[in-house]
C-alpha cells in the first residue's frame, strides 16, 4: 500500500465516515491527524529494530582536511553504521577502518593528516575519522538507512511484503484511539500490531544459528555491531 492507501485504510480501520482522505497534503481536522498518525506509526517501526530491508551499502567521498562528518557525500540517508564493514576503497590495498569509542578516539592527535585508520562515533552522533583525511578519500560502508519517511501520495513503505503494510494501520489506529479515548480502537491495534511485528521480526531481523564458528572467524563477523 502507499501512503494515501494507508491513511485511507486507517480511516476504515476507525470506523470514521466519507471516503477520505483523497490526498495526503493539505488536509484538516481528523484528515490531517490520520495523515499524521500514518506518518509517525510508520517512522516509529523503522526505530524499532535493524530491520534488514533498512540495510544499505553505500560509497561517499570525504573532504581533504575534513575530519567530523554529520553527512558524506554520495551516501544517503545514513543512520546506523556496520562498524566492521567501513573500508577505504582509495588507498592501495583497501584496508578497513578500525571503530573506536569516542573517549579513547578523543585522546588521538587531532593534528595528524593522513590516509583514515579509525573513524568513532561522536556523543552528537557525528562520524569522525583519524588521521584527519589529506585527500578525497572514498569511503565504502554498510548501514541502516535512516530518515525513510512517507511524503507523497503514491510513496511506498521500505517493508517488501506489501501484506505486512498494514503493521503501520494498526500503530496508527492506537494513536487514533489513544486521541479518541477510544479503548476498543486502542486494543485492537495493539493486538493486531504486536502480530504483525512478530512476523517482521521472523523475516527482517537476523537469526540466531546454532552452530560452531570457524575459530579464526570473529564474532562480530556474523552480526556486526551498529554504530
Amino acid at each position: 500500500m502507499n501512503y494515501l492507501e494507508l491513511c485511507q485504510e486507517l480511516r476504515r480501520e476507525a470506523g470514521l465516515s466519507g471516503s477520505g482522505p483523497s490526498a495526503v497534503t493539505a488536509q484538516s481536522g481528523m484528515y490531517e491527524k490520520i495523515v499524521g498518525w500514518v506518518a509517525e506509526a510508520y517512522r516509529e517501526i523503522l526505530k524499532m529494530h535493524p530491520w534488514q530491508f533498512a540495510w544499505a551499502r553505500g560509497t561517499g567521498t570525504l573532504v581533504d582536511g575534513t575530519a567530523d562528518y554529520t553527512s558524506i557525500t554520495g551516501i544517503t540517508q545514513l543512520g546506523r553504521i556496520y562498524r566492521t564493514t567501513v573500508r577505504d576503497m582509495t588507498s592501495t590495498g583497501q584496508p578497513y577502518l578500525s571503530f573506536m569509542t569516542w573517549p579513547y578516539f578523543d585522546r588521538l592527535d587531532a593534528t595528524e593528516e593522513g590516509a583514515p585508520r579509525i573513524f568513532t562515533r561522536r556523543p552528537d552522533g557525528a562520524i569522525v575519522f583519524w588521521p584527519t583525511p589529506d585527500a578525497a578519500y572514498s569511503i565504502r560502508m554498510d548501514y541502516q538507512k535512516d530518515g525513510h519517511a512517507l511524503a507523497g501520495n503514491t510513496d511506498t513503505p521500505l517493508i517488501p511484503d506489501t501484506s505486512l503494510h498494514k503493521v503501520i494501520v494498526y500503530k496508527a489506529l492506537t494513536y487514533y484511539g489513544l486521541h479518541d479515548e477510544n479503548a476498543s480502537a486502542i486494543q485492537h491495534g495493539e493486538r493486531q500490531f504486536w502480530m504483525l511485528i512478530g512476523q517482521m521480526a521472523d523475516r527482517y531481523l537476523p537469526r540466531l544459528v546454532a552452530q560452531p564458528r570457524p575459530l579464526d572467524e570473529p564474532e562480530d563477523a556474523i552480526t556486526p555491531e551498529l554504530v
